[in-house]
């Protein structure tokens, strides 16, 4: 693989920081800007395959220059590298930017930073996905869920099947939306992977109060050259949000079919009915979880 150039951005040029981080990978070649004026310039005088950016920079934000690279090359990564939360990167915009977010003071941040430069640059196919404007309540949702039980899985292995059965579909699945995956805990079909986010149309459901449906992904702008959905033929997909009592979208019920097809109101009403199913079986095995937990506590 040829080398791929990466702009950092970071007023701060500290010898432990991103910018030294990346260059440290044999694969990377690392220009550095320190403010979006100076950023902009090397846009004009350098092709990049990856943009790492912190939010606070002196003459704007990271946001002013996702928004700059959007403008002008889809497929370029940008990643949201900051100590910033999600809630202030996210308050006020329209159509959030961000492809990616990284904490830079979570656990192994520089260490997970060079790693998801790296696919990115590599892969050159990653495009902006929207964020839900409540995104840090809905990931905080998500991580107090306790979704590894196995009667959970089986519970929900029947909602699934129920889908495929009355919709005599490919396949159905439960996917949950996770900070920068789609990870998929129940399928009744052809197994599906989990997923890049960039790479999931679940990212795009999750935003929808109904249910949300692409009757021809080839002939979606978005999906079109989405090779994970192609390898799996997916070319039908609809998917109904799970929504907590919070009303907060932590995944997704989705059936698929190999070939373009229709999706009648009906049919999107039964399917948010398994939906409201499935985030049922999530809050009762979450409540026994936490009573097992307090009962073992108690046994102290």
């Amino acid at each position: 693989m040829s080398e791929a150039t990466v702009l950092c951005v970071d007023p701060d040029d500290d010898p432990d920081g991103p910018r030294a981080r990346l260059a440290a990978e044999a694969e990377l070649s690392v220009v550095w800007s320190d403010s979006v004026a100076a950023a902009r310039q090397q846009l004009q005088e350098t092709d990049i395959d990856c943009l790492v950016t912190e939010y606070d920079l002196p003459d704007g934000t990271g946001i002013d220059l996702i928004r700059y690279v959007r403008d002008r090359a889809q497929d370029i990564g940008c990643i949201l590298y900051t100590a910033t939360d999600r809630e202030t990167v996210t308050e006020g915009l329209e159509t959030p930017l961000v492809v990616e977010y990284l904490n830079r003071d979570g656990p192994a941040a520089a260490e997970r930073l060079a790693a998801l430069v790296t696919v990115t640059a590599q892969r050159r196919t990653q495009t902006a996905y929207p964020l839900p404007v409540d995104e840090s309540a809905r990931l905080a949702t998500l991580t107090g869920l306790d979704l590894g039980s196995d009667a959970l899985a089986a519970a929900l292995d029947r909602v699934t099947e129920l889908a495929v059965r009355h919709f005599d579909l490919d396949r159905a699945s439960v996917n949950i939306v996770a900070e920068s995956t789609q990870e998929v805990l129940a399928c009744t079909g052809p197994d599906l992977p989990s997923m890049p986010r960039e790479e999931s149309i679940c990212t795009y459901s999750i935003l929808d109060e109904g249910v949300t449906v692409v009757e021809d992904t080839a002939a979606d702008p978005r999906f079109t050259d989405n090779e994970t959905l192609a390898a799996h033929d997916i070319r039908f997909y609809a998917g109904a949000p799970l929504r907590t009592d919070a009303g907060l979208p932590v995944g997704t019920l989705c059936v698929y079919d190999d070939e373009p097809r229709t999706f009648s109101d009906e049919e999107a009403g039964y399917l948010q009915l398994l939906a409201a199913s499935a985030v049922e079986w999530f809050e009762v095995y979450g409540r026994l979880a936490g009573h097992e937990a307090a009962a073992a506590g108690g046994d102290r």
